[in-house]
């Protein structure tokens, strides 16, 4: 209620989120609570907000408000205006969902073939993939190929299941793997849609693994990912040559994950655009080194005088996503998981200082 009295909508979608994966009760004027912030958001025209809160908001189960078709085919019209075409493919992808969209439209018919033609369960997959290539102006003319993204996400699908249902040992597999991967399909639209070997073969050694192991990558790698921008600069580094192994692209994605986390993700684009000798990990894990240091609360001056070659840098997003996990479950109400991040966090000062 405080954030919808405030219009501090961006608060709002964070604890509505945070309601949603914890079960806590809806008050009885949620659904006028969102229909006030679809409102801010298409009059502020920040069309990215609106579909998050539109997202949100079917997944809880609120009863959306009658004038939605007028809503998002403004902001249909606006975000192709503006080029933003992943916040296009968002809205395109909820009038999906809500039964909206006119095929006969030859506005959006061309790319809603697209998700249309796929089987339900596979649609998410999908909307992951088309929205960020084209954002990134890329072709979407080899996603029905033979060797294409789809089919890719189909072979992926099918062996897993596959190895999942031969595996004995109980740590190694998922109770339900057709489930799981209709829960995690974006998952896999996101990291295909960085169109490269690396990723794909990236995939299939997880997947090796066992599904298990998958549920590490998408915690860890999910800042990243839904990130547009950070989702960017890991394709740009791809394409530069920056990342050259699975090992090393799991690396960036948390590294990108972490510089979400501290929202720099300006100093990411700066690293990534730099001619350097120097390699990618080393600038990136030195940055992020400065920027874990002033969050424990050290000085700014003592920083500057380490010496840097003396630590893994490698080794510093996963000092990052440690922090993020521990207060996600703090939000989630674990009073427990608090004071061990305060003592992980004393830990890392006290390691830092020392």
């Amino acid at each position: 209620m405080f954030y919808a009295n405030k219009n501090q909508w961006d608060g709002y979608i964070s604890l509505l989120e945070i309601t949603t994966e914890t079960n806590i009760h809806l008050p009885k004027d949620v659904t006028e609570q969102v229909a006030k912030g679809l409102v801010y958001y298409a009059n502020k025209n920040r069309w990215n907000n609106y579909a998050k809160l539109l997202q949100d908001a079917m997944e809880t189960g609120i009863h959306l408000p009658e004038n939605m078709t007028e809503q998002i085919a403004k902001g249909l019209m606006y975000c192709a205006d503006e080029n933003w075409w992943h916040n296009y493919a968002e809205l395109l992808a909820s009038m999906k969902k809500l039964g909206m969209i006119d095929f006969n439209d030859p506005t959006y018919q061309a790319i809603s073939e697209h998700i249309r033609s796929l089987p339900s369960e596979d649609q998410l997959f999908a909307q992951e993939y088309i929205s960020f290539t084209l954002e990134t102006n890329g072709s979407l003319s080899d996603f029905y190929k033979k060797n294409g993204p789809y089919a890719v996400f189909q072979s992926l699908r099918d062996t897993s299941i596959a190895l999942n249902d031969e595996e004995i040992e109980e740590t190694k597999k998922v109770r339900d793997a057709e489930v799981w991967w209709q829960e995690h399909q974006g998952f896999f639209g996101a990291m295909l849609s960085l169109r490269s070997s690396i990723a794909e073969g990236f995939l299939k050694e997880t997947i090796a693994n066992g599904l298990p192991a998958v549920n590490g990558k998408i915690s860890v790698y999910k800042k990243a990912l839904s990130n547009p921008e950070a989702r960017f600069l890991v394709q740009e580094a791809l394409r530069q040559g920056q990342i050259q192994s699975g090992h090393e692209l799991g690396v960036f994605l948390e590294t990108a994950s972490a510089f979400v986390s501290y929202n720099k993700i300006d100093d990411l684009r700066n690293i990534v655009k730099e001619e350097s000798s120097e390699p990618l990990f080393q600038r990136a894990g030195s940055k992020l080194l400065s920027s874990i240091a002033y969050d424990l609360g050290i000085d700014e001056r003592e920083v500057k005088e380490w010496d840097v070659t003396k630590w893994n840098l490698e080794y510093m997003p996963n000092l990052v996503s440690n922090d993020v996990i521990m207060q996600k479950y703090i939000e989630g109400g674990d009073e427990g998981m608090e004071n061990a991040r305060e003592l992980y966090r004393a830990i890392m000062k006290a390691t830092f200082e020392g």
